[in-house]
């Protein structure tokens, strides 16, 4: 079972806290494209990631979903539930069967009061969030579409990447509409792309998954310079 201790929101608490948020909590299985919550609705309910991914997707102004962002393992869904009064800004929705731990409001709300770190902790994570929007937002505007899916095909490896022995492979279940979605754009040009860079050799797939090739001209083509922040993982042969 997951260990809350390693999920950034429960950061900074002791043994004898991490045990009461554990014991408050209770474990739900949903199956793929199970909606937790939709854009709108009252925030009642907070969710913490055990297995599989979420997206979070938002409407755009012409009703067609963006999505904002994905959710893995000890990471957490609905924050906006610890602000009194606020309603859920976007969708979630699996895109794995998962397995995830939630929290409703009322029990939340006396836990929070004898550990304001939660707090601390949430409000750190929501100004990553927000941080986050504002680079695909000033990315919207400002770049053209190979760039914005270069960028973000970088911030997953970033965060989701693993080298093997073919390359920088992603784990998250990202696929060509996912892409699309993030960047504003159609999944044709997202595939027509892919193409191109899987004949210049830039990226591949397999089991799935998404292969970056050669991370180095991935970096190239959103302008960006290649930083070493890869997870080393050893490969059989």
């Amino acid at each position: 079972m997951l260990h809350l201790g390693k999920v950034p929101l429960f950061c900074g608490l002791d043994d004898r806290a991490i045990q009461m948020f554990a014991r408050s909590a209770r474990q739900i299985r949903v199956a793929r494209e199970s909606v937790l919550f939709s854009e709108g609705e009252l925030s009642s309910t907070l969710y913490v990631l055990a297995s599989g991914w979420v997206r979070m997707v938002k409407a755009g102004p012409d009703a067609r979903p963006m999505v904002i962002r994905i959710a893995g393992p000890s990471e957490v869904v609905g924050l906006s539930t610890l602000v009194a009064g606020s309603r859920y800004s976007f969708t979630a929705q699996a895109t794995l069967p998962c397995t995830l731990l939630v929290w409703e409001k009322a029990d939340l709300t006396p836990l929070i009061g004898r550990y304001p770190q939660v707090c601390e902790n949430a409000l750190g994570m929501m100004a990553r969030n927000l941080e986050d929007l504002q680079q695909q937002y000033h990315e919207l505007v400002t770049e053209r579409v190979e760039q914005r899916v270069a960028h973000v095909l970088a911030r997953i490896a970033q965060r989701y990447g693993v080298v093997t022995d073919e390359g920088v492979q992603i784990s998250v279940p990202v696929s060509q509409k996912d892409l699309a979605d993030i960047v504003g754009v159609t999944q044709f040009t997202v595939s027509r792309m892919f193409r191109s860079w899987r004949d210049m050799q830039i990226v591949g797939s397999g089991r799935g998954r998404i292969i970056i090739r050669d991370l180095r001209r991935l970096l190239a083509r959103s302008a960006e310079l290649p930083g070493g922040y890869m997870r080393e993982r050893s490969v059989s042969t």
